[in-house]
Order: C-alpha cells, then structure tokens, then sequence
C-alpha cells in the first residue's frame, strides 16, 4: 500500500536518518506546546481565579496563535534542506473520500470502546482510566458564545494546528528519512502519546495510523485536515451543540459503523486516484523538458 506514492516526484526522497530528522519534529512539538503554555502561564497571570471560567477562550487563542508558529516552522524547515509539504489541491470525490474515511474511523472508535467496556471485567484498573477519560469531557452547561468558540476549537482550529504539527512536521519529516510504513507508525504512536490519557491514546494510535495513511496516499495536508475536522465534529462537537440527538445519535452510529467498510473502499479510490494525478503530472513535466 506504502510503495507506489513513493515514486512519485513530489513525496520526500528517502534518505539516511539525519540529525534533523530528530531535531525537525522536536523544535516543532516544542515550539507548539511552547506557545500554548506560555499562552496558559500568561492567561492565569491575568485571569487568576476567573481563569476557568475563559477557558474556551484561553484555549481557542493558543490554537490561532500556534497555527502560524507551524506554518512558519514549516516554511524554515523546507528552506533549510526539508521537502515541501505535501499540498495537492482537493477535488469534490477526494473530499467525500475523506469524509467517509473520518464516518469510519468514529465506527472504529466505537469498536474500541466496546473492546475497552470488555476489559474491564478482566482489569479493574481500567475503569479509572474510562471514568478519568468521562470527566475530561463533562464541560457543563454552556452558552451560545462558549459553544460558538467550543465549535471554532474543535472542528477547525485543532484539526489545523494538530495536522500541521503530526503530519505536516513529524510524519512529513519521517518520510524523507524512512519508509513510508515505519514513517506513519512512528508518527501514530508520537500523535497518540501526546494525548496523554490512557483511554484517549488507544484511539488517538488508531486515528493517527489511519490519518497518516491518508497523508501518504493523498499527497495532502488539506485532506487530513478535513478528515480530522469532520472526525471532530461528529465525535465531539456534536454533542455539546446538541446534547439531545435521540434517534438521530442512534441513526449516526448506524453510519459510522457501515462506514467502516465504505472507508476501504474510499481509501482505495485515493490510492488509485492518487495514481492518476502522478502519472499525468509526470507526463507534463516531460512535456516541458522536451
């Protein structure tokens, strides 16, 4: 699956793992992370103890204001010896592709949690975890200008920040040092570490290969970022806009699982569409040389 993307001209060359390889991704999480602390730091400064209740806002302003960060570490990284980020234009069926890959990957987690609901009469220790993993989500009642700006964070500012940063960075630097499928595990596993909580790592892991699969096949930053937004959305977004859904949650998760199989397929057509634009952009630049 991770072969023929390779040959073409736009995905980074494989080459010896490099110092950069390492200091590339770490400058570029330090950096990230750097801004939202020191975004939190000043915040608590201010606020201190009506910090809690600007939270939204606080966490909204880190992630406007780490997106440039990226993309200028980004612009560096590519002026100093880096590949340029993958940038393919999206098209209406690469989009519905994608879309149908993030419906699937929330079928996915809920397989997951159906495993992890499982485990739990083997290990006790688990349900910590699951009850630590609830209570990160219980935001309470909100206004409509908090879940104006929860709707902002979530299904755009984060997927745009986050993508930039896993795949635009770390993975887009693995795959000029290693192979595309080594590449995209190791990036998973960093994405999934970074979440932290044990629950929320198992499917963050999941998330991450899937995504990053799609970044190698796609040749697009603009695709994972829709994926991650629309996967957002639906996963959480959703339910604090409309905490009722009723039969409507039970019809979605009805979609989420048919999904699943809809994604191989989906994933297949950006593979062979994928196919299709290199070949033909390959054939113009000889076009041009002769």
């Amino acid at each position: 699956m991770f072969r023929e993307p390779a040959e073409s001209s736009q995905m980074p060359d494989v080459r010896p793992i490099r110092l950069r390889t390492v200091l590339v991704p770490l400058f570029g999480a330090a950096l990230y992370y750097g801004v939202i602390l020191a975004v939190t730091v000043f915040a608590l400064v201010i606020f201190r103890e009506s910090f809690y209740q600007y939270l939204k806002i606080i966490e909204l302003v880190s992630m406007l204001l780490v997106t440039p960060v990226m993309i200028v570490w980004i612009y560096i990284s590519e002026k100093t010896g880096g590949k340029k980020l993958l940038k393919r234009p999206l098209t209406p069926m690469i989009s519905l592709a994608g879309i149908t890959i993030a419906l699937g990957l929330l079928g996915l987690t809920i397989l997951y949690f159906l495993f992890v609901e499982e485990a739990l009469s083997v290990f006790p220790v688990v349900r910590k975890s699951l009850e630590q993993y609830e209570s990160m989500f219980e935001v309470g009642t909100l206004s409509s200008a908090e879940k104006i700006i929860f709707f902002i964070s979530v299904t755009v500012m984060a997927p745009v920040s986050e993508e930039l940063l896993f795949r635009g960075v770390i993975l887009h630097e693995f795959l000029s040092a290693v192979k595309p499928a080594v590449a995209v595990f190791l990036s998973s596993a960093i994405f999934a570490l970074f979440h932290v909580q044990p629950i929320q790592i198992g499917y963050a892991f999941l998330c991450g290969l899937v995504i990053s699969v799609v970044y190698v096949l796609s040749k697009s930053i603009y695709l994972t970022i829709l994926l991650h937004a629309v996967f957002n959305f639906f996963g959480s977004a959703i339910h604090i806009l409309f905490p009722s859904l009723g039969k409507t949650g039970e019809y979605l998760s009805v979609l989420y699982m048919v999904s699943i199989a809809l994604s191989v397929i989906a994933v297949i057509y950006i593979k062979k569409r994928n196919r299709e634009i290199t070949v033909a952009e390959d054939l113009d630049a000889s076009a041009s040389e002769g």
